[in-house]
């Protein structure tokens, strides 16, 4: 979605606040930064592998009602939902249950090719790298459907804001099935030229939130169970992320944030066809929990996931040639962003939110 999302860059030293800046000042700092933007609020978390140095919440989940955002404040997280499909897989594959070099329409109950390369093969690495030539045409917009009522008062939203949320009101729900084989398979009822690139699989970086959901559908197929289920199982569960979801509905109301244009109206509630690639639903809390797992599996520490795989998780992937085809600055895990700085981790923007979630595996 392109149009509803806001940004905002926070970039913080720890290092530098814990030489030069008490707590009492960056909280001042970022308090400054709630009160001089547009952002009805929003949470910021510092930590390594082992502590948590800060940890707050800013402005309000709710502005109306005065509700404070906090650490325990839930909302979808964007695309950083896409770290755990990379975590699933490295699981899958430690117990040979996926080869991430093969086709994938050996996993499929449907087959997917690119209509330009019908003898290429699309494997799991090319998806968990964005490298598989499927594209996020305009098409892909229809992945949301609104969970609310959308109150058509034109006066609240700007001119792009309405015609964007007007559209979505016009979106139904599938599975997630259904809606990639639509979207993929010649015939669907999605299906367009578009949906693919003009490059061969595996020559160039195009991220795709498309092709992450493919390979969410993937293991959902090898598993025999519905992948918000795996992922509940294997990830949410064991690292006690207690206000973590998929589902609206099985959300505490009084901890769920209501999402804002930039004009800090309310965007009506809405879910994802393509659950996987962005649907996630959580607070400043769980997210720590996960990321701090992460990172002492980075260091060999893991006492949950694999440390070998999630290793290979976080190792560069694409070559020079890819990366020089692509203009790409940084390279990609499966499914991690690899910043040139030395940062590893995602991004998410959706309509109302903006994420971060990164570390320094030098500094841990």
């Amino acid at each position: 979605m392109k149009l509803i999302h806001f940004c905002i860059t926070v970039v913080l030293s720890f290092a530098l606040y814990g030489q030069q800046k008490s707590i009492k000042q960056l909280n001042t700092d970022l308090q400054t930064i709630y009160s001089d933007s547009k952002l009805s609020g929003y949470g910021v978390a510092i930590f390594s592998s082992e502590n948590i140095f800060f940890s707050d919440g800013f402005g309000y989940s709710d502005i109306e009602r005065k509700v404070p955002f906090t650490v325990q404040s839930v909302q979808n997280i964007g695309s950083i939902s896409k770290t755990f499909i990379g975590v699933a897989l490295e699981i899958l594959v430690s117990q040979n249950k996926l080869d991430l070099d093969k086709d994938i329409n050996l996993y499929l109950p449907f087959g997917v090719r690119n209509p330009l390369y019908p003898n290429t093969s699309i494997t799991l690495r090319q998806l968990a790298t964005h490298t598989s030539s499927i594209n996020d045409s305009d098409i892909y917009e229809k992945t949301y459907v609104l969970e609310e009522t959308f109150e058509r008062n034109e006066k609240l939203y700007t001119e792009a804001e309405y015609k964007e949320i007007q559209s979505i009101a016009e979106n139904i729900p599938y599975t997630l099935s259904d809606f990639l084989k639509s979207y993929l398979s010649p015939g669907g009822e999605l299906f367009s030229k578009k949906n693919y690139s003009k490059n061969t699989p595996g020559e160039i970086y195009e991220y795709s939130n498309v092709g992450s959901a493919l390979a969410a559908l993937v293991i959902q197929e090898v598993t025999g169970v519905s992948y918000k289920t795996f992922i509940e199982e294997h990830i949410f569960n064991p690292l006690g992320m207690h206000n973590t979801f998929w589902n609206l509905d099985k959300i505490d109301k009084k901890l769920l944030s209501i999402n804002y244009t930039t004009n800090l109206q309310p965007v009506p509630r809405y879910s994802l066809n393509t659950y996987p690639d962005g649907g996630v639903h959580t607070n400043v809390e769980d997210l720590t929990k996960y990321l701090q797992q992460i990172m002492k599996d980075y260091k060999g520490n893991s006492d949950i996931f694999f440390k070998d795989q999630l290793n290979e998780m976080l190792t560069p992937q694409l070559n020079k040639k890819i990366l020089k085809r692509s203009k790409q600055k940084h390279n990609s895990g499966l499914f991690w962003e690899l910043k040139s700085s030395g940062s590893i981790g995602h991004n998410g923007a959706d309509p109302g939110v903006l994420t971060l979630m990164y570390f320094d595996p030098k500094k841990d």
